[in-house]
């Protein structure tokens, strides 16, 4: 979210990792901040009021919004869920972006290894917006993993393979856009006692370095998060759950069709991002793996070999750290050998308990202070 830092001692960080190598070079815990008026605009929504009011409804008033406000936008269209209800919204409102754009994971055209985007360009292409396709080069696959502190220096570095970072996919074009990225269904925590609470986390990374609003999540036009909030709720107490509820945990193409969503046209694990697959991979996914294997079947098993160098560097830089990094080995078959894969541990930006008519902030973020 808009402002989102990490704090370590007296040190203010924008990315996780950065934070956290800070916090393994000092024993001091990495923690998230999320400015106060995020939750200040949170706690003002009146609740009840929401009630007369569609998700559908409120996504036109934020686009309204955005666009009153706003002079030149540039959209993150990936076609998922959450972008593709966007640009749905936005057509039949007749309102353009300045600019709209995809990050492919191909550093040429090629329907194999864009495969979850290719009905995505064909799609974005038809709308008559200026769309742009970001292809990384091998050049800058080579400047970054030859980096073994690479994590250190990106505003919004994760750690998979291909390039997902707006420190490349926007160095080279203009900064006066407001950047409108389409994040993320809520997360819930239910205690032993059987409330239910709202957690705010750091699981969005893109543009988090950059003047952006996170559509879903965000706190422009705060009544649609907390419409979500309230849907989401709505549909998780009747699933009988305990402890962290999110999306993967759900059945997603009706979990988000009661949220009010469309269906993306990615094709991807489309209404089933299931957790099991996230467990077995973390952020190297199959489209990270066709990136890699189009890399090394360019003659650059060089640079496959840096990644895996540098993925080391991250592991033995970052473990020592305060509950810093989960860690996994992955058999690569591509390289035929073993790559050390990692994600940052998400931290708890704000907690609110809810309540039928209204949210409650928490005076913590401490998650296990709710079941004592």
């Amino acid at each position: 979210m808009l402002g989102l830092r990490y704090r370590v001692g007296d040190k203010e960080f924008v990315n996780p990792y950065q934070g956290l190598y800070e916090s393994a070079k000092t024993g001091h815990f990495s923690q998230a901040i999320l400015p106060k008026f995020h939750t200040d605009r949170f706690l003002k929504v009146d609740v009840e009021s929401l009630k007369q009011f569609s998700t559908q409804d409120l996504i036109k008033r934020k686009l309204q919004i955005l666009r009153d406000s706003h002079q030149r936008i540039r959209f993150m269209y990936g076609g998922g869920v959450d972008s593709h209800t966007i640009l749905h919204h936005a057509l039949d409102m007749g309102i353009k972006f300045e600019e709209m754009l995809t990050y492919s994971n191909s550093i040429e055209p090629d329907p194999y290894v864009e495969y979850e985007i290719n009905s995505v360009m064909e799609f974005a292409n038809s709308t008559d917006m200026n769309y742009v396709v970001y292809r990384p080069t091998l050049n800058e696959y080579e400047e970054i993993w030859n980096d073994p502190l690479i994590f250190t220096k990106l505003e919004d570095f994760s750690h998979g393979f291909y390039i997902t970072y707006s420190d490349y996919f926007l160095r080279d074009r203009d900064n006066d856009y407001f950047d409108l990225v389409g994040y993320d269904k809520p997360w819930y925590y239910i205690d032993k006692n059987n409330n239910y609470y709202w957690v705010l986390q750091d699981g969005t990374d893109t543009c988090i370095g950059r003047y952006h609003e996170d559509f879903f999540s965000g706190s422009i036009c705060p009544e649609l998060t907390v419409k979500l909030v309230y849907r989401g709720y709505e549909y998780v107490k009747k699933q009988n759950k305990k402890g962290f509820v999110v999306y993967k945990h759900l059945p997603q193409k009706e979990y988000c069709e009661y949220l009010g969503l469309e269906k993306g046209i990615a094709v991807n694990y489309n209404g089933g991002k299931l957790i099991k697959d996230w467990n077995e991979t973390l952020m190297f996914n199959e489209k990270h793996r066709r990136a890699l294997e189009q890399v090394i079947k360019k003659g650059r098993k060089d640079i496959a070999q840096a990644w895996k160098n540098t993925s080391q560097n991250i592991v033995d830089c970052l473990q020592k750290a305060p509950y810093s990094i989960e860690t996994k080995k992955h058999f690569c078959k591509e390289m035929n050998e073993e790559v050390m894969l990692t994600v940052n541990t998400a931290r708890i930006t704000a907690i609110f308990k809810i309540h039928n008519d209204r949210l409650e902030l928490m005076p913590h973020t401490d998650i296990y202070q709710l079941d004592k």
